[in-house]
């Protein structure tokens, strides 16, 4: 359960980090992982880094899902009606040092300044996570509380001239095996890797259900959750979530989610006017 100042910095600050593992799954998460992670490099031709999507199944992710100290984290950002949106996996491994670009997700990359406040405005009902299943996670760079407001002049120039270099009011989350770190990913962030660093970490995503925000993507590729019996399959205390997402699903399927705030979560930095 997080306190009443972990929430409140949630909110005001975007970013909370906790503990966020139930350690009685750390076994069949890491064999779980490991699995995955593997078919991903026999595909990348032996090269390490990159990542893989979970298609949620009864087992080791599911439960993961399901455990009370995710759920109750989950309930006490976003309130009690939730629906998941998705589970990745971020891989290390690479060959070389690799930082991405800066950007915050979701943003129209044609956007004006009272545009992108508009997006920003209807993207605070939502969480995404970090969750390594190794110590020693130091990837994951962001700006607190600026999933709140419009890009500022220096950040934009700083994007403009180096998207990959420090930013200006950076904070780097040093995650400890156990430690969570939850945000809400329209703040800037940024992944950095070292050379050779074994990284798998569960990279998770939730909206409130009265969310005025819906991502199209995260509602793609599910089709097999619209399979019978599938929810009857899963953990009791996941259905409810799940029931949200085989809606959400169903919604995109019918043409009902638009795609446009899924334009171009770094590109419209390139453009933006004001």
């Amino acid at each position: 359960m997080l306190t009443d100042t972990e929430i409140k910095q949630f909110k005001e600050e975007g970013f909370v980090i906790t503990q966020g593992l139930d350690f009685a799954l750390l076994d069949r998460l890491r064999a779980a992982s490991q699995g995955e992670a593997a078919k991903v490099k026999a595909a990348n031709g032996g090269k390490g880094g990159g990542r893989y999507i979970v298609q949620l199944q009864p087992g080791a992710f599911a439960d993961y899902l399901a455990s009370p100290i995710v759920m109750q984290a989950i309930h006490d950002m976003l309130g009690p009606q939730v629906h998941w949106g998705y589970l990745h996996c971020l891989l290390g491994d690479w060959e070389d040092n690799r930082a991405m670009v800066w950007h915050r997700d979701g943003m129209d990359k044609h956007a004006n300044r009272e545009a992108e406040m508009e997006i920003i405005n209807r993207r605070q009902q939502l969480v995404q996570w970090n969750c390594p299943l190794y110590d020693g996670d130091s990837c994951f760079r962001f700006v607190p509380g600026s999933h709140r407001r419009p890009i500022s002049d220096q950040e934009l120039e700083a994007l403009r001239t180096d998207p990959r270099a420090d930013m200006p009011g950076q904070v780097v989350a040093e995650l400890k095996l156990g430690e969570t770190v939850y945000y809400n990913n329209t703040m800037l962030h940024q992944g950095v890797y070292h050379q050779g660093l074994k990284r798998e970490t569960l990279h998770g995503g939730c909206l409130a259900t009265d969310s005025r925000w819906g991502s199209y993507s995260s509602g793609m590729d599910k089709d097999y959750m619209l399979e019978p019996g599938y929810l009857e399959s899963m953990p009791a205390s996941l259905r409810p979530w799940l029931a949200g997402t085989i809606d959400f699903v169903r919604q995109v399927q019918a043409g009902h989610i638009r795609k446009g705030d899924e334009l171009g979560s770094v590109a419209y930095v390139g453009s933006l006017v004001g």
